[in-house]
Order: structure tokens, then C-alpha cells, then sequence
């Protein structure tokens, strides 16, 4: 009898651990995702993309990438398949292609990366898997993915990848962080699948900005101020063109949760331990929520 129900307790693990190593594919036609387009902080506007209609291109079995601005009108601008080995690629309307995700990968492994939709941010280069865990999506455990630019000693450009969801940075925006552009930036805001919304940015109160974003830039102070250095090591400085009263710093990471809400009282802010090496988001705000400065911060505490 103690040898049947140690049989079954067994078995009621052995599924209940091949239920969490479920992998969820990415290429789905029920999937919509949003992403924001920004300038020094500031939305400037945001766009939809999905997959739909099959067709078959050199033998091999796609579906169509869509992208709208308002979720009205859809503009084919390419195609997208993934193979039995966990591969996602893109080719756009000229016939170029490349490897854009990867999940069935080790750490330490390097892909030969490309995205046919940013040619001039990273071509047919090497990333590096630089760390793989799990983060809970509605309830469901999914691999996440870190990697960097094979060769960076410091491991500042990374971008992440989650199963089924794809780049944390937008669905096809895969390679501007590890190319190190500077002016625009991107963000995936919102992530549906079945019409359910599974991933928010909590940096964004919406899952859509419209091209003209006046309503949504933060105009509603003279107030100016600068957060620097970055990299930073283990101190940053804040300056405003106003005394330092009521001003509080947010700190998130990458996948929008919040690290640090910190009342600044000094234009010096010492990092402790709790905050890691890697990419955070930092907004500063006065005590009516009016956003003063945005930047994406680097934190290298053995730079």
C-alpha cells in the first residue's frame, strides 16, 4: 500500500514538473503584441504587430508579420516561421532572413543573429547567452532569456528574450540594445494572447500611445533635472534646475517591476547591494507624480 502512494506522489510530480517545462511557442496567430516607440523618454507613438495567413516560401511554411499604428489598418511587412528546434526566424518582403530568437539554447551558448527589419543594428553578428530562468506569465513558469554581444567584457548591451512573448525591448526590435543605438528607444508595452492581456510594462499606464502623444508627454512642470553618470558604479548624482524638495526616484528593471522608490534629499545617491549589475529604468518625480527626468541607467558595481 506505502509503495502505491509513493508511486502515485510520484507520478503527480513527474507531470506536475512536465506541465512547468511546457514550452510555448511564439509564432501563434491568436497573439497580438504592442510596442512604444520613445524619444529621450518621451512616447512618441506606439504600434501593434501579429501573425496571420499561412503561405509557403522556398519549401518552408510561414506566416505573415502584420504592423498597425492603431489596430485598424494592418501593412504586411513580412513573414515569420519557427522549426521543431525552437527557432524563430524573419524575412522581409525582399527576401532577406535571418535568426532572430533562439530557445533552445545553454548559457555560455552563442547564436549567429540576425534581424532583416534593423539591417544597420546588428548583421549576422555572435550574442552570447549570458544567464536563463524562469518568470511566472499568468501563472505559468516561462524561460527567459539574457544575452549580450559575444566579446562585451562588461555585458552592458542585453536584451531579453521570453517563451512565447519574445524581446522585452518589442517583438521585432530584436538587436538595437546590443547595437548600442542611442536617441530612439523602444519598449514592449502590452502582450495579448486569445484576447486575454498576459504582460504589461508597468513603466506605461497604456497598451496604446496614437502618433500624436501631446496628451501623454509629461509637460506639466518647468522643473529640469539630469541623472548621471552612466555607466554608474556605486553612486549616481541628481540636478535640477530647483531645490531638491519632495522629489522621489523610481528604479525598475527590465521587466518594469520596481527595485528602489527612494526620497531624494541630496544630489548623491549611494546603490546598495540589493540592486545588481545590469540595465534599470530610472524616473524621477515630484510629490504630484509629474514625471521630471527619465533614463535608462547601466549599473556596473565592478566596472
Amino acid at each position: 500500500m506505502k509503495q502505491k502512494i509513493l508511486l502515485t506522489l510520484l507520478f503527480a510530480v513527474l507531470v506536475q514538473f512536465c506541465l512547468g517545462q511546457e514550452y510555448h511557442k511564439l509564432v501563434d496567430t491568436n497573439k497580438i503584441w504592442s510596442t512604444i516607440i520613445l524619444q529621450q523618454g518621451n512616447p512618441i507613438y506606439s504600434y501593434f504587430t501579429k501573425f496571420s495567413e499561412d503561405t509557403i516560401i522556398g519549401g518552408e511554411n510561414y506566416k505573415r508579420i502584420f504592423k498597425s499604428t492603431d489596430s485598424s489598418i494592418w501593412t504586411h511587412i513580412g513573414f515569420v516561421r519557427e522549426d521543431s528546434l525552437k527557432r524563430i526566424y524573419f524575412r522581409d518582403t525582399l527576401n532577406s532572413e535571418g535568426l532572430v530568437y533562439d530557445f533552445d539554447v545553454n548559457i555560455g551558448d552563442t547564436i549567429n543573429f540576425y534581424n532583416p527589419f534593423k539591417p544597420y543594428y546588428l548583421y549576422d553578428s555572435l550574442i552570447l547567452v549570458d544567464s536563463i530562468y524562469q518568470v511566472n506569465i499568468d501563472g505559468t513558469l516561462r524561460n527567459a532569456i539574457d544575452i549580450v554581444v559575444s566579446g562585451d567584457p562588461f555585458g552592458y548591451a542585453r536584451e531579453t528574450w521570453i517563451e512565447g512573448i519574445g524581446n522585452t525591448f518589442g517583438i521585432l526590435e530584436g538587436g538595437y540594445v546590443l547595437a548600442g543605438i542611442v536617441g530612439y528607444d523602444f519598449r514592449l508595452l502590452c502582450f495579448y494572447e486569445n484576447g486575454t492581456l498576459l504582460y504589461q510594462n508597468t513603466l506605461y499606464p497604456y497598451c496604446y500611445y496614437p502618433t500624436n502623444t501631446n496628451d501623454y508627454l509629461d509637460n506639466k512642470t518647468k522643473k529640469e533635472c539630469f541623472i548621471y553618470p552612466n555607466p554608474a558604479y556605486n553612486k549616481i548624482y541628481v540636478e535640477c534646475n530647483t531645490k531638491l524638495e519632495n522629489i522621489y526616484l523610481e528604479i525598475y528593471n527590465i521587466w518594469g517591476q520596481i527595485e528602489k522608490k527612494l526620497k531624494i534629499n541630496n544630489e548623491v545617491i549611494y546603490l546598495d547591494e540589493s540592486l545588481k549589475d545590469g540595465l534599470y529604468f530610472c524616473i524621477l518625480k515630484d510629490e504630484s507624480d509629474n514625471i521630471l527626468a527619465k533614463t535608462k541607467l547601466i549599473i556596473n558595481k565592478t566596472y
